[in-house]
């Protein structure tokens, strides 16, 4: 998939991010076809892959007819990469890169959808989901979260708004994608 899409985004790299941010491991493309199948996107979404990597999840999701995608990385080294298959997208016109820190994001008021891979500790995602319940103008927002810590779980399962509407497993390993409806 990675030639179709023109990306380059195999494999696992330990890039020596600070304590508290992951190191890179691609989504399995098998997910991403069940996401969309279950969630397609539509023109109108507003999609966020925070914690990128180097733009799988992104440009998988610009092919697949979200034409406002953001991905957010923090890494100088991954970002690099990042910036490469962008530029070397299909569908670059629809999508957005941000390097910086993810909790720091402005987000778009049409924020719709948005994407976790265990990005980085607890504390950083709550800042993050804060800001989401604080600057999108939705209705409701999907948070897909791939092989999610159950820290994140539990902190999910504590909100009075969000609902795990969906589980998404993987064929080819025991990891699945929890879909979180986040209502406002």
């Amino acid at each position: 998939m990675d030639e179709l899409l023109n990306i380059r985004t195999e494999g696992y790299m330990n890039v020596g991010n600070p304590v508290g941010y992951a190191e890179y491991d691609a989504t399995p493309y098998s997910i991403l076809e069940k996401m969309v199948q279950a969630y397609p996107f539509a023109p109108e979404d507003c999609f966020v892959d925070f914690g990128c990597g180097k733009g799988r999840v992104i440009c998988f999701a610009a092919n697949h007819g979200c034409q406002n995608v953001i991905g957010v990385e923090y890494n100088d080294q991954i970002y690099q990469a990042l910036s490469e298959n962008v530029v070397g997208s299909r569908q670059r016109a629809h999508i957005r890169i941000v390097h910086g820190r993810a909790e720091t994001l402005e987000i778009d008021q049409r924020l719709n959808k948005c994407f976790f891979y265990n990005p980085f500790y607890l504390k950083y995602f709550i800042k993050i989901y804060n800001n989401i319940m604080n600057f999108s103008r939705a209705k409701s927002v999907l948070l897909f979260m791939y092989d999610a810590a159950e820290e994140y779980r539990r902190f999910l399962n504590r909100q009075k708004n969000a609902v795990c509407e969906s589980r998404i497993r993987d064929r080819d390993s025991m990891r699945e994608l929890l879909v979180y409806r986040v209502s406002r």
